[in-house]
């Protein structure tokens, strides 16, 4: 079983999700609409259009618990979108509320994503490559490119995506043996960390649905929680990875519609039709920055009230207040 399937009788023959899903990994068996493993790419589209929620996403939440209750050093990464998810706390509440339910440290992706723009940085200033090379960021347009593209597979750059740079750090300073926990809106995280060994630093992936469950278990109320630090150095322009084009502004490139070699690219639609040129003609020498989500802020597991607009208002006014202490601690970077 792939990371997602379909729950055996929920399904109700509407046929939403093999009308919409991006690869066509979905067939109907006995009038159930059943996901292709091989062919998934875990984007999670067809769980958005679901109106049954006759599908189910591979959860390790009670592993996770498991570890929390056990007495194990367990980290938790956030997922820089998740100020869109509780949008009606603050960040250090969510911070408490990681802690109060047993987490031993917790960090922000939105680091590990300031890491990984300095390796894109310098990948853009030397401009050593040959043909296309696209950003790695995104596993759903990995996956997209490994099963359906594998021409494209030598143009996927070399760098790790932010959360895996966050959970290897969390590592080297804290010990291999600290349990990491990425924490998101994004299904196909689930699909890196397993399948890649170079996803290496992450032993487990949860959904923010997963999150809002422990909180549940753990009767934590989170507009009751106190403020507290992260535990990581200072974040920067990290907290902008779930808009489109935040690597690009992160690694100090401006995205300019005059400009032909470096292209931001979000959404499935476009996705597939950018892999698609590309997969016909790869010689002119190009950057995409490409999100299979209309940035991360439309992850398919992101449950938010706000429109488009509060969305991308709320991540730029999270940024705006790197100043604030309360927000994040930790030491600078030698």
């Amino acid at each position: 079983m792939g990371i997602v399937s379909t729950m055996e009788g929920h399904c109700r023959s509407c046929f939403a999700c093999v009308r919409n899903c991006p690869v066509k990994a979905i067939k109907v068996e006995n009038g159930q609409a059943k996901v292709v493993p091989e062919l998934c790419i875990s984007c999670g589209h067809c769980v958005k259009v679901c109106s049954q929620g006759a599908k189910t996403i591979d959860s390790v939440l009670h592993q996770v618990q498991s570890w929390l209750d056990g007495g194990e050093r367990v980290a938790a990464c956030l997922a820089p979108s998740f100020v869109i998810e509780f949008v009606d706390s603050l960040p250090g509440q969510v911070v408490s509320a990681l802690k109060k339910a047993g987490f031993w440290q917790v960090y922000e992706v939105a680091f590990g994503a300031d890491l990984v723009s300095r390796e894109y940085h310098e990948l853009l200033q030397k401009g050593e490559w040959e043909g296309p090379c696209i950003s790695t960021s995104c596993p759903a347009v990995i996956n997209l490119v490994e099963k359906f593209f594998p021409d494209l597979v030598p143009a996927l750059a070399p760098v790790v995506s932010p959360m895996i740079a966050a959970g290897r750090y969390v590592k080297q300073n804290n010990g291999e043996e600290i349990k990491v926990v990425f924490i998101g809106p994004c299904i196909a995280k689930k699909e890196e960390i397993n399948d890649r060994v170079e996803a290496r630093g992450v032993d487990a992936v949860l959904t923010f649905d997963e999150l809002h469950n422990l909180f549940r278990w753990s009767d934590i109320d989170i507009s009751k929680e106190p403020v507290t630090g992260f535990d990581n150095p200072p974040t920067g322009l990290g907290r902008i990875y779930p808009l489109g084009g935040g690597l690009l502004k992160s690694a100090s490139f401006e995205y300019d519609l005059l400009q032909t070699e470096i292209i931001a690219v979000e959404g499935k639609d476009n996705c597939l039709k950018m892999l698609e040129a590309l997969q016909k003609s790869q010689g002119k020498r190009r950057f995409i920055d490409a999100l299979f989500c209309e940035g991360c802020i439309n992850g398919p597991m992101i449950s938010t009230h706000l429109d488009i607009f509060q969305e991308r208002e709320k991540v730029v006014a999270y940024y705006s207040r790197l100043g604030d202490h309360q927000e994040t601690r930790g030491p600078e970077l030698a």
